[in-house]
């Protein structure tokens, strides 16, 4: 039957066009509303961090004036150089009479650090009959902020050093043998080159005497300067996602202030030219000081200073190199803290007596 097959032909090439104009409608209504749902969730998303972000922030500022009016400082105020600057001095003295021969200790904290670092030390050594002395630099610690904005340098930390020594019965007599970890290496060494007859010795624990290597490390210092003026360290440590196992309570809660915070980046800024100064002190030096450097064997790739050229530049005949290999949980750039470390760091410093 033709007819019937060409009848069949027209239905069947008709049915493609067939499309319901509700389902077209759908589409189309779906596809338009896409951005707006991504729009409004975009939204809701920004506004709740933006919330949280400000809600975290106040909280830490009001935690923050809290314990800045309840923490006192353990140790005493000195106030130091032409515009006043106070530093906080922490000693502790054994009960014996100081002989002649006897040495003070003065520790020197790093640059993520505070004299708090070295209180736990201070009171192993005095029952030992070893006294010693730990500050804290401007800006860090129990220590006010800066009270000028020049950057800071080996040599103005010289003569705050000066007159913190030269008041504090305990430190004046000179023979004093210097502790310094990681930038606080650098201004100790830098003391000892100008004040060599007073010194006993220098022991540096992973100094910074060379840039740092890697930008990344740089860039974490500024970031964390970031975070923490924001409340979001202070966060980070209440939630535990960055514990501070090895710090005190007292160093942790010194660590998270906006002081803090902006010293360690003023530091950071000025660092280059604080490395400058320091070779330009052991070049006119012509007296050799006994060094005992403590290096990891496995040294952080950020501290181009382990063990390469500047391990020249500091060496000399007298110096005693350790190498410590850290600890499960720390790296040897934070071994003073370290408990199964402290105890060696003792022994270093007692074969001085």
């Amino acid at each position: 039957h033709p007819n019937m097959s060409t009848t069949h032909q027209r239905k069947k090439s008709t049915k493609p066009s067939e499309v319901s104009p509700t389902v077209t409608s759908n589409v189309s209504s779906s596809t338009s509303n896409r951005p707006n749902v991504l729009k409004t969730l975009f939204k809701v998303v920004f506004i709740s961090v933006t919330v949280i972000i400000v809600s975290v922030f106040i909280l830490h500022q009001v935690i923050q004036q809290k314990q800045h009016s309840t923490l006192a400082p353990p140790g005493s105020l000195h106030t130091v150089g032409y515009f006043g600057q106070k530093l906080h001095l922490y000693c502790t003295q054994t009960n014996t009479e100081q002989k002649e021969k006897d040495f003070v200790v003065l520790f020197h904290h790093g640059l993520l650090g505070t004299s708090a670092d070295w209180y736990d030390l201070q009171l192993q050594l005095m029952n030992s009959g070893i006294s010693s002395c730990s500050y804290d630099r401007p800006g860090f610690g129990f220590s006010p902020i800066p009270q000028t904005n020049n950057p800071p340098t080996i040599s103005e930390n010289n003569k705050n050093l000066d007159e913190l020594i030269q008041n504090h019965p305990l430190l004046k007599e000179g023979n004093i043998l210097h502790v310094g970890h990681s930038i606080g290496g650098t201004y100790s060494y830098g003391y000892a080159l100008q004040n060599p007859t007073t010194t006993r010795g220098v022991i540096l624990l992973d100094p910074l005497v060379t840039l740092f290597s890697q930008k990344s490390f740089q860039s974490s210092l500024y970031i964390f300067g970031v975070l923490t003026k924001l409340g979001i360290n202070r966060l980070f440590h209440f939630f535990q996602i960055l514990p501070l196992e090895h710090k005190s309570e007292i160093t942790t809660t010194l660590a998270l202030q906006d002081k803090f915070a902006n010293s360690v980046t003023r530091e950071l800024e000025a660092l280059k030219d604080i490395l400058k100064e320091l070779k330009q002190l052991q070049q006119q030096n012509s007296q050799t000081i006994p060094l005992t450097w403590v290096r990891s064997t496995k040294p952080n790739p950020a501290f181009s200073a382990i063990p390469g050229e500047s391990l020249k530049f500091l060496q000399t005949k007298d110096d005693q190199i350790i190498s410590h290999p850290g600890s499960t949980h720390l790296t040897i750039h934070s071994c003073h803290v370290d408990l199964p470390f402290s105890s060696e760091l003792f022994q270093i410093i007692t074969q001085f007596k």
